[in-house]
């Protein structure tokens, strides 16, 4: 692969790693504003004293239909987190062993291709990159 080949999947996988997550991002988003809303309804019912004057086991239902979605919401939203930081995480290594293979060797090997990037995990590439650097001889 020729320089200017490297310096194009480089960035074309830059590119990607800057976007990949953006979908979960806008997901997690969505469900922080659920949370939000929730909360705020739970609050101002509770600020009226709406339901103050029902009996209590009432109460204990109207609990069970607020609080276990905003726990459930809650707990998918820590779930996204989650993967978009280890998608992140992985990405960001990914992009840090292609460019210290490239700065260290001026190359990228030919088996480099935009899927297999993506599809490797960092440990993967690592390993593909050092595998294809040429063994020098202890005598040079």
């Amino acid at each position: 692969m020729n320089d200017d080949e490297a310096r194009y999947l480089i960035d074309q996988f830059n590119k990607y790693a800057s976007w990949a997550s953006r979908g979960a991002e806008l997901a997690f988003s969505a469900q922080a504003l659920a949370v939000a809303f929730w909360a705020l309804m739970i609050s101002v019912m509770n600020l009226l004293g709406f339901f103050s004057w029902i009996l209590p086991p009432w109460n204990t239902v109207m609990v069970a239909v607020f609080v276990i979605p905003v726990m459930g919401l809650m707990v998918l939203s820590m779930r996204h987190y989650r993967k978009v930081d280890d998608e992140y995480r992985q990405d960001r290594r990914r992009l840090i062993a292609l460019m210290d293979h490239y700065s260290k060797c001026r190359f990228l090997p030919d088996i480099l291709t935009f899927a297999t990037i993506v599809k490797w995990k960092p440990d993967q590439l690592k390993k593909a990159l050092a595998d294809s650097q040429p063994h020098r001889s202890p005598a040079s």
